[in-house]
């Protein structure tokens, strides 16, 4: 019997490449952005800091890791201070585009 990849697995490999992670997030912001509900961009964001380490991420943002996890968790809403610090910490920045950019 062939040893398949749970889509977990997939997921975490796929994630663990920065430009991934980011396409991922963008796509993810985005939906949010067109429903109004940003409870999958939250996700998405624990997602990606977990992969890549919430340690790492919290020395490196200047957040408490106990702060991540709770601006990140699904009742949390992160600051845009905080928002800003993890991205930077992975690499990527906030950015804003025109409506109809989101829309297409």
């Amino acid at each position: 019997m062939a040893d398949y990849p749970t889509f977990q697995n997939y997921m975490r490999e796929q994630l663990a490449d920065l430009d991934y992670a980011r396409s991922f997030l963008q796509v993810s912001l985005e939906e949010a952005e067109k429903d109004g509900d940003y409870s999958a961009f939250l996700l998405a964001m624990r997602q990606v800091i977990e992969i890549h380490g919430a340690t790492r991420i919290a020395r490196e943002s200047d957040v408490s890791r106990r702060n991540i996890y709770k601006a990140f968790s699904e009742e949390g809403n992160p600051t845009l201070e905080t928002l800003g610090s993890v991205l930077r910490s992975l690499g990527m920045k906030l950015s804003i585009s025109s409506a109809e950019a989101i829309s297409k």
